[in-house]
């Protein structure tokens, strides 16, 4: 099972043109953050051949604007928004569960896109770290942490999985900014039994011109 983790930036540059430079990476599910609106979200998921998951994405909803995209013959079974207490008035963050099915198995995917005050996002891992304790292992954990891997929410969210970047990522994970990567900050975690077989940032220059980040790929195996 491929994975992708991809900060779109708000699809500033085009739904469409965004899902032609990941197209050849052929996710299987997608954890997307600054998703947008959802027509812009709906044609890239369609240009993709994926269905869409997400919260309200209406532009007067204080929403967090994340999704999950998955490819048959995955499926969504369930799915809840989840809203950090004491939310930014314009930039709320929060959480997006679904319950994913394949193959008669069950998994959680969570995505998530943390705030850029450390101290935002100290409180904000501690809650989701209750909210994975919720779920039924395995447990998918993606997003944009907006933090280095030695700062104190990426490390904390490393109590709760494994960071699948370090068991099987070469190089050194830099995900922004996309025109020269610098800083590790998108990250997987996998929690229960998830095998790793690879890891990367692709770092073709059409990407670096869709967005702000680059994506992080991962093949997994339940």
């Amino acid at each position: 099972m491929r994975v992708i983790v991809y900060n779109v930036k708000g699809f500033s540059a085009g739904a469409s043109n965004v899902a032609d430079a990941v197209r050849d990476l052929r996710p299987d599910i997608a954890f997307i953050t600054e998703c947008g609106t959802a027509r812009q979200l709906r044609k890239f998921s369609s240009a993709l051949g994926m269905s869409a998951h997400h919260g309200s994405l209406l532009p007067i909803a204080r929403r967090a604007r994340n999704a999950i995209l998955v490819r048959e013959p995955l499926a969504v079974a369930r799915e809840v928004a989840h809203l950090f207490g004491d939310p930014a008035r314009l930039h709320p963050r929060g959480a997006f569960v679904a319950e994913v099915m394949v193959s008669h198995r069950r998994f959680a995917a969570i995505v998530v896109h943390l705030g850029l005050s450390g101290e935002e996002r100290l409180r904000h891992t501690t809650e989701l770290v209750r909210l994975i304790g919720t779920q039924d292992p395995p447990v998918l954990i993606g997003g944009d942490l907006n933090e280095r891997p030695e700062g104190q929410a990426a490390v904390g969210m490393g109590s709760v999985g494994a960071d699948v970047w370090a068991h099987a990522g070469s190089g050194d994970g830099a995900t922004f900014p996309a025109e020269e990567p610098a800083a590790r900050i998108d990250y997987l975690f996998a929690s229960g039994d998830v095998d790793v077989d690879a890891a990367f940032v692709p770092r073709e220059a059409v990407l670096k011109r869709v967005s702000d980040h680059l994506p992080l790929v991962a093949d997994l195996a339940l």
